[in-house]
């Protein structure tokens, strides 16, 4: 996404800052990422470890509900509950690039409650669906910035609050990570721009 902002100008007001900004998202985050990571030890523990069961017929016994660990072609590794040899359930995924994500698996994709962190150090904590953050969720990225609202398709789509490192804050809609619909901008010195926008460019004033 692009993070530049927006130049003053124009036919603008200046307004008294008024905007609720969520100081508890980081909170949120943490207290969710160990709910989600408590929620598969716990799991893991109630269940056979895969490695034990007995072969069928001379082949290899297929891992169903069972916890184990398997490392996929492609370098990833998975530490968690399978069926039918697909990780289902919760697990976590760890990537060749360093990356990880959490959660609850369906049919070796993330779908649920869950949480991803990039080899770059961004965070994500909330809904998933086929791997894509969907619904509600945090998003903080490793130079400071962070995104709460909601998700569709990978994308900031819906309402949402966007808040730079230095104080600067967008609270209002999204569409496709951009600026869109109804929003309020308030920068670092409390200068607000505060009406309709589109594709990341603010229109005009209510």
């Amino acid at each position: 996404m692009d993070s530049t902002l927006p130049r003053r100008g124009g036919n603008l007001l200046k307004r008294s800052r008024n905007i609720q900004r969520h100081y508890s998202d980081q909170e949120w985050f943490i207290l969710l990422l160990i709910s989600v990571e408590n929620r598969a030890q716990t799991n893991q523990a109630q269940k056979v470890d895969c490695t034990s069961l007995l072969p069928v017929e001379g082949a290899p016994a297929p891992w169903t509900n069972c916890t184990g660990i398997t490392t996929l072609s492609n370098g990833d590794q998975y530490r968690g509950e399978f069926i039918d040899n697909q990780p289902n359930g919760q697990g976590v995924l760890t990537y060749s690039n360093g990356g990880q994500s959490a959660g609850e698996f369906r049919d070796n994709q993330l779908n649920g409650q869950g949480s991803y962190i990039s080899s770059d150090g961004d965070k994500l904590v909330g809904e998933f669906r086929d791997n894509q953050f969907n619904g509600q969720g945090t998003l903080t990225y490793s130079d400071g910035r962070q995104y709460f609202g909601e998700f569709q398709n990978g994308y900031f789509n819906g309402r949402g609050t966007l808040t730079y490192p230095d104080g600067t804050q967008y609270v209002g809609e999204f569409r496709e990570n951009a600026f869109n619909g109804q929003g309020t901008l308030t920068y670092a010195d409390g200068f607000t721009l505060e009406g309709l926008w589109q594709d990341g460019r603010f229109q005009n004033s209510y």
